[in-house]
């Protein structure tokens, strides 16, 4: 009896998997970020900070506070109006902070004077703006260093 109970959790198990389109034995991965759980920007720092004119950022480093109960997948993308200047996909974000270190797209470079940056996730398949605690702006502070730091 032990046995037949074994082997028809086994199959259900098998089945269900198979159903989610996921290979059987193949472990499950954080499940989508979709509503309703909040997500904010809590901080959004770069790497070198402060940087020179024409020089590349290295990464930028966003962190979110989640107040969902569990872990589940997403992706970011970072944007300077419409251009895309870093991005990573399948993170998984916990309840609580989490710290992305997103690489910053080669041969991207501040232009211009202010650079306000907003982070994205795909959120059910739809890239769409985070929720942040203040704008997140680079400005030219003496010629030619930027910064993203607070005078």
């Amino acid at each position: 009896m032990m046995q037949y109970r074994m082997l028809r959790v086994l199959g259900i198990a098998i089945v269900s998997g198979t159903l989610w389109g996921q290979a059987p034995g193949v472990a499950t991965a954080a499940a989508s970020c979709t509503p309703p759980h909040r997500m904010r920007v809590i901080d959004l720092s770069m790497t070198p900070d402060p940087v020179r004119q024409g020089r590349p950022i290295k990464e930028l480093q966003i962190t979110i506070q989640s107040d969902r109960n569990g872990e589940c997948s997403l992706a970011l993308e970072v944007r300077d109006q419409d251009q895309i200047i870093a991005q990573v996909r399948s993170q998984t974000i916990r309840p609580g902070r989490t710290v992305f270190v997103v690489p910053v797209i080669q041969g991207y470079r501040f232009q211009g004077q202010d650079r306000c940056f907003v982070v994205q996730a795909n959120v059910g398949g739809v890239f769409s703006p985070v929720e942040a605690q203040q704008v997140y702006c680079a400005k030219l502070r003496s010629i030619p260093v930027w910064s993203l730091k607070a005078e």
